[in-house]
């Protein structure tokens, strides 16, 4: 029963004899061996449902509902751009968690980066920005992201919360992550970035925008 079979329709039937076989020992109080089948039986039912083309609706599907969720929150319509972002978040994770390796991993821990933000995650949103940062030498698309990540965590901080109503804490955390994203946001322009359309509208940067620092550096852009 180890060998798996090519054919999709044999892998089936397989998965389906193998949890009928772990019935059988489950209800003859064999646990342990009926555990055994079962972890075969997922095993199979998860390879049968991860494919390349999977994978690339999950990374769209991700996609797609940031940006509606931008859009809401854009609009003023809090509780729809956070189903919307949770819904992302949700997709990111699934996909690292199906398709650990491959070309495309590093892109999507960068949307699980900004994902995370959006949520009010924070601190592991600010992790995989520093990991990008390291990562970026003067590769402008790095930093960019790694820019946004760090802008989008100022706001992630006491998310919901009035300004008035964030703690000390909560201020000082806000203050270290716009330092961080100025900082790297020099390094962007620095490596020649110049897409200013970007920089000027797009809403992962909205925490960052009207800072003097940003606002002069988009000034020599025109």
């Amino acid at each position: 029963m180890q060998a798996e079979p090519n054919g999709r329709r044999a892998r089936e039937q397989l998965a389906l004899a193998l949890a009928a076989l772990g019935d059988e020992e489950l209800f003859d109080g064999n646990a342990q061996e009926a555990q055994k089948l079962y972890d075969q039986y997922v095993r199979l039912y998860h390879d049968l449902s991860t494919s390349a083309e999977l994978a690339d609706l999950l990374d769209k599907r991700g996609l797609a509902h940031y940006r509606s969720g931008a859009a809401a929150l854009s609009r003023g319509d809090r509780a729809a751009s956070m189903r919307d972002f949770i819904t992302s978040l949700q997709m990111r994770e699934a996909f690292l968690r199906d398709y650990p390796k491959g070309p495309r991993v590093l892109s999507v821990q960068v949307a699980l980066m900004l994902a995370q933000a959006r949520c009010g995650q924070h601190e592991g949103a600010a992790q995989l920005a520093d990991q990008l940062e390291r990562l970026a030498g003067k590769r402008t698309n790095f930093l960019f992201q790694a820019t946004c990540g760090y802008a989008l965590c100022i706001a992630a901080v006491g998310q919901g919360k009035s300004p008035g109503a964030l703690t000390e804490a909560e201020r000082k955390l806000q203050a270290r992550y716009k330092e961080k994203a100025l900082a790297v946001f020099g390094k962007l322009m620095a490596a020649g970035y110049r897409d200013r359309r970007q920089l000027a509208v797009g809403p992962d940067l909205d925490p960052i925008r009207d800072e003097p620092g940003f606002q002069s550096a988009l000034a020599k852009l025109k």
